[in-house]
């Protein structure tokens, strides 16, 4: 079970699943799944949701409901990767038919509250805490953290864990950043749709919220255009602060040259990835963070603000950059586009190439196997 995927993502998981664990039926359920042809490929069930769009989230509160939906399947592993609304189905289910729960651990909540609701927070938290994000980590037999940073912080955050506690990441596939002809004339639309021709390109590509630190990344690069007047910045992605970081950047230097893309199709996220010099992100929010192996994958270069979701994937130098001040990203940025970075691109993409989905579909599966001995 999934909360919000993409289809592209259903059927690949569904190969690489079918390819490498126990299972020759596999069944994807969640809210939003688009009604196109990869979705006939695979077993999906979409249940009904309602969209909160400020919240870019779907849901559906009758928990109850939905489980007795889904019992004909007689699941004999249930897999979970959100706490919301899909993982209270999903727990529901569980108890009714005693069936394994494996929960991916992807988000640091109490951070989020911090930045989100600021001095209620802590209020916000504890209840979030209770009604949804305890019983994941209490009801379920196996968890699973993308990094050793996931794991820390759900016992700091002296969460009830229960199950086996495995550290591995999640996986991504490298021919889907790999750009063809096709993709190579996009790419020249783009640059002449945003004048990037000669330019240094520096990018965000994410969700855009204030746990993202997107305005401090954003006030940084107006610094480093008073220095460099061919760079241009692009923010890739919409979110919740969207619309008021598209206003607050008025009042800053050089906003003429930043440009707000807003949501791409998945397909073309790659393209943006490609064309730009530079990928960075001040955030400090990530379980594993996603982004940076796609910007690894397309041969971007990474420069980011240092954070233990990095270790094990980038060596500062080697292969990416890390920066522990907003000075020092000026400073390390300014440098780094006077230079040949092929290098550190291409040992970033070698370093990416271990987080494959054979790796990932082989450890799942002891996983599963464990898992069904209970």
């Amino acid at each position: 079970m999934w909360g919000r995927c993409f289809s592209e993502q259903f059927s690949e998981i569904f190969k690489e699943t079918r390819k490498y664990c126990l299972y020759n039926h596999v069944k994807i359920i969640g809210f939003n799944y688009p009604k196109d042809e990869n979705l006939l490929l695979i077993n999906a069930h979409r249940l009904p949701g309602k969209k909160r769009k400020d919240l870019c989230l779907y849901f559906n509160l009758h928990y109850k409901k939905c489980a007795k939906k889904l019992e004909k399947y007689n699941l004999d592993i249930i897999h979970i990767q959100t706490e919301f609304s899909i993982s209270q189905i999903a727990l529901k289910l569980s108890r009714r038919q005693n069936i394994q729960v494996i929960y991916t651990y992807h988000t640091l909540w109490n951070e989020y509250c911090d930045t989100a609701f600021k001095w209620a927070s802590k209020i916000v938290y504890f209840f979030m805490y209770h009604i949804f994000l305890e019983r994941p980590l209490k009801r379920s037999s196996e968890i699973i953290f993308p990094s050793e940073k996931g794991k820390t912080t759900a016992k700091i955050e002296k969460r009830k864990i229960k199950g086996n506690a495995t550290i591995y990441p999640t996986m991504l596939y490298p021919e889907s950043f790999e750009i063809t002809k096709e993709d190579e004339i996009k790419i020249k639309k783009i640059k002449d749709k945003y004048e990037l021709d000669g330019k240094k390109v520096i990018l965000y590509l994410g969700r855009v919220s204030p746990e993202k630190k997107i305005f401090e990344l954003v006030n940084d690069v107006s610094k480093i255009m008073d220095r460099s007047n061919d760079v241009v910045f692009l923010v890739v992605g919409t979110g919740p602060y969207y619309s008021t970081l598209k206003k607050e950047i008025i009042r800053l230097n050089h906003h003429e040259k930043m440009y707000f893309v807003g949501q791409v199709d998945n397909s073309e996220v790659k393209l943006y990835y490609h064309l730009s010099d530079i990928f960075s992100t001040f955030s400090s929010f990530e379980t594993q963070g996603l982004t940076y192996l796609e910007a690894l994958l397309s041969k971007s270069l990474l420069v980011v603000k240092d954070d233990p979701c990095l270790k094990g994937l980038i060596e500062n130098g080697e292969n990416g950059y890390t920066i522990k001040s907003y000075e020092e990203y000026i400073e390390e940025v300014l440098t780094l586009l006077t230079k040949d970075n092929s290098e550190v691109r291409e040992k970033g993409y070698q370093k990416a190439l271990n987080y494959s989905p054979s790796n990932w579909g082989k450890a799942v599966e002891k996983i599963y196997e464990r898992a069904l001995r209970k």
